[in-house]
């Protein structure tokens, strides 16, 4: 276990996590995200065609842990590439900025110089066949306030059916083309990410079926449980703190550190049951039959009645830097049943 540990942590020092990745992190806490996979580039090959014509073979490995591709739905992804010529730092990284289809750059109107970028999925059965996906243009004089980032809808490359007896490499291919010999500078060495957005067909489902229950709505509901009497040990909400350090499981697990899991605990033995202790119609048979004949049938159990998710960032044993939001992690109600 500490071989693996200290594995893991060289590895994670190698490529050190971009800070956008918390932005994903907040919108799947905020519940906009279910699943996200942050790929970086198994090899990436520069191909210099002439002095205003060159590009880059990026190849990534879709390989990670517990990912099943027959029951995941694609519902984004993108190459997002850094524009600059120096790596920023910590506080630089929040400074940069994103360009999205629907932002316009300023300094476009005084530039007369442009590049155009252009990504293109590699077939991997002919390398020479590449099958455009999206283009970027983009003014040579746009980085004066500093670095930034762009990203390339290539979802089209992975929500298509691909062979069943295909591996799990795709390869892309970015190509640019620009009006002088002076280019801006493009760094791929751990900015090239294939950032990937899933979802899987039952929580889809439960998405459109259910509306999301706010914080303050939790809240009310476990302070209700947790104002249940305890004199009687009746069935309640208590608190149950996780902390993954004592799991050993810090290595690998980036946020939370802890977190509230909750739990259910006390008795089901009121006769007749309360309304409070959220019985079941079957729980409040089994308890009038339990008061007759306490040999005949066990009370009702103290059993979580609803559950909510978290959301967790870590990084796998593949170097992939995962967002997902597991289902049930922590008891909103407790329950008779």
């Amino acid at each position: 276990m500490n071989e693996s540990r200290q594995e893991r942590e060289q590895t994670n020092s190698r490529s050190p996590m971009p800070l956008y990745i918390w932005d994903f992190y907040e919108q799947a806490n905020q519940g906009d995200i279910e699943l996200l996979r942050h790929y970086l580039p198994r090899h990436v090959t520069f191909k210099q065609n002439s002095e205003t014509n060159n590009g880059w073979f990026i190849v990534y490995n879709l390989t990670a842990t517990g990912r099943r591709k027959e029951k995941e739905l694609i519902v984004k992804a993108d190459l997002r590439i850094r524009l600059g010529s120096e790596m920023p730092t910590a506080e630089e990284f929040h400074q940069q900025e994103i360009i999205h289809d629907d932002e316009e750059d300023e300094p476009a109107l005084l530039t007369t110089t442009w590049e155009n970028l252009n990504i293109y999925e590699v077939d991997p059965d002919n390398r020479e066949v590449h099958r455009l996906l999206d283009t970027r243009f983009l003014p040579s004089d746009s980085l004066r306030r500093g670095d930034k980032w762009i990203d390339f809808d290539v979802t089209p490359a992975l929500t298509k059916r691909r062979k069943e007896d295909s591996n799990d490499l795709i390869e892309f291919y970015i190509k640019r083309l620009v009006s002088n010999a002076t280019p801006m500078s493009i760094d791929l060495r751990d900015s090239a990410a294939l950032i990937v957005q899933i979802e899987t067909p039952e929580t889809a489902n439960q998405n459109r079926r259910r509306k999301r229950s706010t914080k303050k709505n939790k809240n009310r509901r476990r302070k209700q449980h947790n104002n249940q009497p305890k004199a009687k040990n009746l069935c309640r909400l208590e608190s149950l703190w996780v902390d993954f350090k004592q799991l050993d499981w810090d290595d690998w697990i980036i946020s939370p550190a802890a977190y509230d899991a909750y739990q259910c605990r006390g008795k089901c033995t009121d006769a007749p049951p309360s309304a409070r202790q959220n019985y079941s119609n079957h729980a409040i048979m089994q308890t009038l039959i339990h008061s007759l004949n306490a040999s005949a049938v066990p009370p009702p159990c103290c059993v979580p009645t609803e559950m909510s998710p978290l959301p967790i960032l870590y990084r796998d044993v593949h170097n992939t830097t995962i967002v997902h939001k597991y289902p049930d992690m922590i008891v909103e109600a407790c329950g008779c049943h």
